[in-house]
């Protein structure tokens, strides 16, 4: 999808028009490039995160006539998609978020002193963990050979 399809697209979904749609999209590069150019990071929660990465001086090799070059160490763009993203491009659906309620009673009875739910006391041992061994099996004798 190139630029203008992405604009109609959005002014499509956004119920307005093609130059508003152009007018938001230009706004948006603008404030990321601020963005990583003041503060060389950038998180869009569910989407993905920018960052500026240094990369070190290196030696090369110059692709016509293999001689080795320098290569200037330079800061480059990042991106890393986030979980919803790789999921939409691998074509599965997102998994829901975790309940922070959940989270809480956890840390909440951990703060009382109190296991969380599911896991046993620490010194306790439940009797399935414990099962007898299973018995080992001998080896069949060995056949003799017919003359």
């Amino acid at each position: 999808m190139h630029k203008g399809q992405f604009l109609k697209d959005l002014a499509k979904r956004t119920n307005t028009t093609t130059k508003a749609a152009t007018h938001f999209v230009d706004n948006f590069m603008a404030a990321v490039v601020d963005a990583l150019a003041h503060g060389g990071k950038l998180i869009l929660t569910g989407f993905g995160s920018f960052h500026v990465r240094e990369r070190k001086a290196r030696t090369g090799r110059h692709p016509r006539t293999g001689a080795k070059m320098h290569i200037p160490a330079k800061k480059t763009t990042v991106f890393k998609p986030g979980v919803s993203l790789r999921h939409a491009a691998e074509g599965k659906k997102h998994a829901a978020p975790k309940k922070k309620h959940v989270a809480k009673a956890a840390a909440h009875g951990a703060a009382k002193g109190k296991a969380p739910a599911g896991k046993a006391p620490a010194g306790k041992i439940t009797p399935a963990k414990h099962a007898a061994p299973a018995a080992k099996h001998k080896a069949a004798p060995a056949k003799a050979k017919k003359k």
